[in-house]
């Protein structure tokens, strides 16, 4: 029998790590879940060379493993037009991450922040584009009153 109380529903983990990583971009519409696949495209929106775009992925995770905390999998990818906004940015992105755990953001409480894969690159259509990719894992849950 579970003890996690009616009502309430598990957090949504894009919107969580979107909300730990909002100081890491220029503007909201910099972070979500969208893949900038050409730069050329939205140069206009751009303008500035050295801004950093972030995407926010679920990718799985372990599942509900006390009733109430959830353990995804978050993709976090830092989008760069050179190899220094995508790097700089995954740092940032790191340490946003890693020092969220036991804090509350919006509402939810996040128990724990790990990193599972490390950073990697991976290879794009555009070789003018760069992108570091990262799994972590975060356990959260609702913070809710008894």
């Amino acid at each position: 029998m579970s003890n996690y109380p009616e009502g309430l529903d598990y957090p949504d983990p894009e919107k969580v790590v979107g909300a730990i990583l909002r100081p890491a971009v220029e503007n909201d519409f910099d972070i979500g879940n969208f893949l900038v696949v050409d730069f050329e495209q939205v140069e206009e929106y751009i303008g500035n060379t050295d801004r950093l775009f972030v995407t926010v992925r679920e990718r799985g995770g372990s599942g509900i493993a006390d009733d109430f905390t959830n353990y995804p999998n978050v993709e976090v990818s830092c989008w760069g037009k050179s190899r220094s906004v995508a790097r700089n940015g995954m740092d940032q992105v790191l340490k946003l991450v890693l020092q969220s755990g036991g804090t509350e953001v919006d509402g939810v409480l996040v128990d724990s922040a790990e990193d599972v894969t490390g950073a990697e690159e991976p290879v794009l259509e555009n070789p003018d584009d760069r992108c570091l990719t990262r799994m972590f894992q975060l356990g959260f849950r609702p913070n809710y009153q008894d």
